[in-house]
């Protein structure tokens, strides 16, 4: 009984001496996030980076759980909007809708295993439109 007690104070000692975010972290696994942002002067809307929407705050739904009228990316990123989603570990664009058509960055965004990625679209950031026409986005959404 005396071993059985002094293994279960040794093993209260050691974890009393670690940092308990450390510990969490060595639990849980660290956590692989992207934060976009929009800095821009326009309202954009329909965030998404490899398949994962940031604008509607409903990460947790696979597709195959959305009900067919559910619309992915229905709320509006307003300029200072900012979102963020776990995502696994890769490269791909950021696309979204705009008030002038479809648009994704020309620039790909990568996401390291365990690092919290943050993208923030500018009036200057280059993007892509729906018929491969390339530009600034402020100059891409200005008036004509």
């Amino acid at each position: 009984m005396k071993k059985i007690f002094v293994a279960v104070v040794c093993f209260a000692v050691v974890f009393a001496a670690c940092d308990l975010e450390d510990l969490r972290e060595w639990i849980e696994g660290t956590n692989t996030t992207l934060t976009i942002g929009n800095e821009s002067s326009h309202t954009i809307r329909n965030v998404r980076w490899n398949g994962i929407d940031f604008s509607t705050g409903d990460n947790e739904r696979e597709p195959w759980h959305r009900p067919p009228w559910w619309e992915i990316g229905s709320s509006d990123f307003t300029p200072g909007a900012r979102g963020q989603a776990e995502v696994p570990a890769g490269n791909g664009f950021v696309h979204f809708r705009a008030s002038s058509g479809t648009f994704r960055t020309q620039q790909m965004v990568s996401v390291e295993e365990g690092d919290a990625g943050e993208f923030i679209i500018l009036n200057s950031t280059v993007v892509v439109d729906e018929n491969d026409v390339t530009g600034p986005l402020g100059q891409m959404l200005s008036e004509p």
